[in-house]
């Protein structure tokens, strides 16, 4: 079953609470990273090229994909047609504005046991691909974070989402996403 790691960003990005009174408190940021492949499932021999590393943004209604990132597998990428005249979409993202287009890529999860040990089958440590309507930057390589897993039409969608505890490791919640 795929799973999404729980990463503990190490950065002085902390979020607060309460943070005019006294005592402040602090607590770290975390954030899900998923392993997501784009198109038909990957083989053994093509496993580790396909493996697109993204954050599963729990606030993002639609999934975002960076321009550096989206251009590789452009061929899978069906872009919307805009209207005639219509004018050109920007989105706010990460403290930047950059014009996108709506398309359509099928994309799945991968667990990431799959890279790292070749002798695993990525068809038994997968989840299929599902249609997933994505805004697709045009920032010219400006956007430099990883892509953005929205939660709505997205891999997400009618899947389970868990978590498991396991002592001794750094991070000792691990989360694991499921056929339904």
């Amino acid at each position: 079953m795929p799973r999404l790691e729980l990463v503990e960003l190490t950065t002085r990005r902390t979020t607060y609470l309460d943070p005019a009174g006294p005592g402040i408190r602090r607590w770290p940021l975390l954030r899900l990273r998923a392993l997501v492949y784009v198109g038909s499932r990957p083989t053994r021999s093509n496993v580790a090229g396909r493996a697109i590393r993204a954050w599963v943004d729990t606030g993002a209604p639609i999934t975002v994909f960076p321009e550096l990132v989206w251009r590789a597998f452009q061929s899978d990428v069906t872009l919307f047609q805009r209207p005639r005249g219509a004018p050109v979409r920007n989105v706010h993202i990460a403290g930047q504005t950059h014009p996108y287009r709506l398309g359509r890529v099928s994309m799945g999860v991968l667990d990431p046991d799959v890279v790292a040990d070749d002798r695993l089958d990525p068809t038994l440590a997968s989840l299929a691909p599902r249609p997933v309507v994505a805004q697709f930057l045009f920032d010219r390589g400006t956007y430099t974070d990883l892509p953005l897993i929205g939660l709505w039409g997205s891999v997400t969608d009618g899947r389970h989402l868990r978590q498991t505890f396991q002592l001794g490791q750094t991070h000792n919640v691990l989360w694991w996403l499921s056929e339904a």
